[in-house]
Parts: C-alpha cells; sequence; structure tokens
C-alpha cells in the first residue's frame, strides 16, 4: 500500500509542474497586458481559493471582490 500512495503523489506532482508549465505559456501568449493581468489575478484568486478547499474551509471567491 505504501508503494502506490508514494507513487501517487509523485504523478500528482509531476501533474501540477505541467499545468503550471501549461499556464505560463499559455499567459505568455497573451499580448494585451491589460487580460493578462486580469487572467494572472483570476488564477491567483482561484489558487487561493483551491487552498482553502484543501484546508476544510469554504472558498471565498464568489464572496469577496477585487478593486485592483
Amino acid at each position: 500500500m505504501a508503494s502506490r500512495k508514494t507513487n501517487a503523489s509523485k504523478s500528482s506532482e509531476e501533474h501540477e509542474d505541467m499545468d503550471v508549465e501549461h499556464i505560463a505559456a499559455a499567459l505568455g501568449r497573451v499580448k494585451n497586458p491589460a487580460v493578462r493581468y486580469f487572467l494572472s489575478m483570476m488564477i491567483d484568486a482561484l489558487t487561493e481559493d483551491l487552498a482553502e478547499i484543501e484546508a476544510g474551509r469554504p472558498p471565498r471567491l464568489l464572496t469577496r471582490s477585487r478593486s485592483n
């Protein structure tokens, strides 16, 4: 069982790295700086909410406002 769990977590880490690389590449293709900034802020907010969910707390994306 232990080796199966280790393999699953290793695969998950590799998958996360690949996701980050894909997101970075996609943001690099966006030419409009305002759109790039907006997408970066949304990715940041979603990442924060994912951390909240993983910690067992409710996400805040729908209840907060980003004025900047």
